[in-house]
């Protein structure tokens, strides 16, 4: 008989989600709603502190459901299941709340800030490998840790929720008698129905997979690189192009470039944008003519200076090219200057 408890949780469960469905399918119409939609990011992809949070939920909404169940079948007392929330339990959901909501703000200031370009999906890269991938496709081992650390942890407290449901039926007043050391109650039974605590040592390797996510999404940023620098040799007043990746946010048809001998002011170009040759940078204000790289074009994947006409013998070496932007600097590429 107390197996229909956990059925029951399933079907709680079951009854809150076909509730919220069709909210989200009324307001949305039904055509454009997807369950889907839940566990996804605003760009698309499958989100793995979405579907962590999810499946905690989830798993916690039946286990309360099932143990609340479980007390009325057999004590007859009808009641939510709180008297006693452990600790870790309320540890765990505040590790995903908290890893989820993180992972959103960092995210959303990178993105409008230009330290990182999110692009929606396209149909064939939507999917659950989104969970262990990123944005590209390219394993990522941090999403993977914490989706392990995750399945590992709920297959270890789904079954200690049956378990404790068990013990707690099969516990006679005359034995909770002895235990007590006075006459048991079916309110004192009923106390035994309760959310089962989570193994401290899962909930550290939670709190420790869910910080190493984290971290990571603090110091990921889409840095800037240089792949070609043509001509490699360079004079006073030519033009270098210089060819890589991640410059600005601009796509292709937004390209910057200024009217016919004229250079690209502050306003046109990236926050934080700069390109430095040796001695001669390209754009803060203090710059001298004599120092300054005129920057006649600047797209995502390409720049194109033009060098200054004055250079002194001394300066007619091998000088270092990098390209900054918000902050993030290219690795050196060296320019022949003669």
């Amino acid at each position: 008989m107390i197996g229909w408890s956990f059925a029951a949780g399933l079907a709680f469960v079951a009854i809150v989600w076909a509730i919220f469905a069709a909210l989200r399918a009324w307001k949305m119409g039904l055509a454009a709603f997807s369950p889907i939609d839940l566990w996804e990011g605003k760009d698309g992809r499958f989100s793995i502190s979405k579907v962590q949070l999810f499946l905690w939920l989830i798993v916690l909404a039946w286990a309360f459901a099932s143990i609340s169940v479980a007390r009325w079948i057999s004590t007859d007392k009808i009641g939510a299941a709180v008297d006693d929330v452990p600790g870790a339990v309320l540890g765990i959901l505040g590790f995903s709340v908290g890893t989820t909501v993180l992972s959103k703000g960092i995210t959303s200031s990178y993105a409008a800030s230009g330290e990182i370009k999110k692009t929606d999906a396209t149909p064939d890269e939507r999917g659950p490998q989104n969970m262990v991938e990123d944005d590209s496709g390219v394993p990522d081992l941090y999403k993977l840790q914490l989706l392990i650390f995750t399945l590992l942890a709920l297959a270890v407290y789904i079954p200690t929720v049956f378990d404790a449901v068990l013990k707690a039926d099969d516990t006679s007043l005359s034995s909770l008698t002895q235990t007590l050391g006075r006459n048991a109650t079916e309110d004192d039974k009923a106390k035994l129905f309760k959310l089962p605590d989570i193994d401290q040592a899962l909930l550290f390797l939670m709190g420790i997979s869910s910080s190493a996510y984290i971290g990571k999404k603090l110091v990921t940023r889409d840095k800037p690189a240089i792949s070609l620098a043509l001509p490699g040799t360079v004079s006073p007043g030519t033009a270098l192009r210089i060819m890589g990746s991640n410059f600005t946010n601009q796509s292709p048809d937004q390209a910057s470039s200024p009217p016919q001998g004229q250079g690209l002011g502050a306003q046109d170009l990236p926050d934080g944008a700069d390109v430095s040759l040796g001695p001669w940078r390209s754009g803060t204000a203090d710059t001298s003519a004599d120092s300054r790289l005129l920057i006649q074009k600047w797209t995502d994947s390409e720049i194109l200076v033009v060098i200054p006409a004055t250079i002194t013998e001394n300066q007619k070496k091998a000088q270092s090219l990098r390209v900054i932007v918000a902050g993030a600097a290219t690795d050196p590429v060296n320019v022949e200057v003669t």
